[in-house]
């Protein structure tokens, strides 16, 4: 198996200096399917730098080949924002980009002519700051059945399906071009844990043996969940928040428990109903009407 580590120079700065952005072609030598994996499309989201890391050295009996982008976005990266400071656009939001455009659209369309030539691409981002997502699949409900068969074979528990689409996403714009993909979320962006590596393996591991990489691909048993059907759960105080982490994912009605002042108390947070947690708070301090967590309706 060879891995060659490559540069895509898209543009040029103010000053002049290119954008360079780093991408990795994994050759097994064996026939097989040309695949895509996509990460840090947003700054803030590196976690999953981490997981393609240890991807790459893990041995695997691959076939085909597997274009990386572990860092599809460097000058929001290198800031530690979700969008570049140059031009403050949603790299999501720029698929298939422009040649002409501002460099964030430059730099979809040259990424993009590149992935053009995979089969199928898994586009992976993390929670927001300090925000702990359960591995969740995202999609808009109608371009499910275009993707059934794959979201089948991704070992994630949920599948989050929007009823209206969002424009010029990655995954919307390679499914117009008849290629499949599909958007996984898992972790939290800046917060680096094992067992959300080993979690990220997993879901690379399914998705290649769905996309014929590996042999012998797996049916998981995931939930499919409309927007609709998600509570968003506030903060009603102030206060230190001590999450519930180890039920993320589970079916419950507790949350965490909040230390409030300057009463010193500590209150239990709970829901009225039970629900699966998807998403929680696991920055600690938090003010009134910040996001707590999302939760299934019962």
């Amino acid at each position: 198996m060879e891995i060659e580590n490559k540069i895509l120079t898209v543009g040029e700065l103010p000053d002049g200096s290119p954008v360079r952005i780093p991408y990795f072609i994994v050759d097994s030598g064996e026939k097989g399917p040309t695949t895509g994996l996509v990460a840090t499309q947003h700054g803030n989201e590196f976690f999953s730098i981490v997981i393609l890391k240890e991807f790459l050295k893990t041995k695997y009996p691959l076939k085909g080949k597997i274009i990386i982008f572990p860092v599809a976005n460097p000058p929001a990266y290198n800031v530690k924002e979700r969008t570049s400071r140059i031009d403050r656009k949603d790299m999501n939001r720029c698929w298939p980009g422009k040649e002409d455009g501002v460099i964030t659209e430059k730099m979809c369309c040259s990424m993009f002519q590149i992935l053009e030539s995979c089969s199928c691409v898994l586009d992976l981002h993390n929670g927001n700051d300090n925000i702990l997502d359960t591995p969740q699949a995202r999609l808009y409900a109608g371009r499910y059945n275009d993707v059934r068969d794959l979201a089948e074979h991704l070992d994630v528990p949920f599948i989050l399906l929007r009823k209206e689409p969002l424009e010029n996403t990655l995954v919307g714009s390679l499914l117009d071009k008849n290629i499949q993909a599909i958007t996984v979320e898992l972790g939290e962006g800046r917060r680096i844990t094992n067992f959300y590596i080993n979690k990220g393996l997993k879901i690379i591991k399914s998705f290649l043996r769905h996309a014929g990489n590996l042999s012998r691909a797996c049916r998981f048993e995931s939930i499919p969940i409309y927007y609709d059907n998600m509570r968003i759960v506030t903060a009603e105080h102030s206060g230190l928040f001590s999450p519930n982490i180890q039920q993320l994912g589970a079916k419950t009605d507790f949350l965490g428990n909040l230390i409030t002042f300057p009463d010193f108390s500590e209150k239990r947070i709970c829901t009225p109903t039970k629900g699966h947690i998807l998403s929680l708070w696991v920055g600690g301090v938090i003010a009134g009407g910040e996001l707590l967590a999302r939760i299934t309706k019962d």
